[in-house]
């Protein structure tokens, strides 16, 4: 199974596409939390590069 990945850019253009016409970043992973989860999970044997990429975002968007 493959989830898709955004980028910040690309989550906000959606966002506007669909009618919100104001989008605001209200958190985001910060660098060194998402190397850190990265090489905890190679050190599990999982895949750096996909953790490294993972991330969670959270967008405010208001309609008008």
């Amino acid at each position: 199974m493959q989830i898709a990945q955004y980028n910040e850019r690309a989550l906000k253009g959606l966002l506007r596409e669909v009618g919100f016409a104001t989008t605001e970043t209200v958190f985001k992973y910060p660098l060194y939390r998402r190397f850190a989860r990265a090489a905890r999970d190679r050190i599990k044997g999982k895949s750096f590069r996909a953790a490294f990429y993972s991330s969670r975002i959270i967008i405010h968007a208001r309609k008008g």
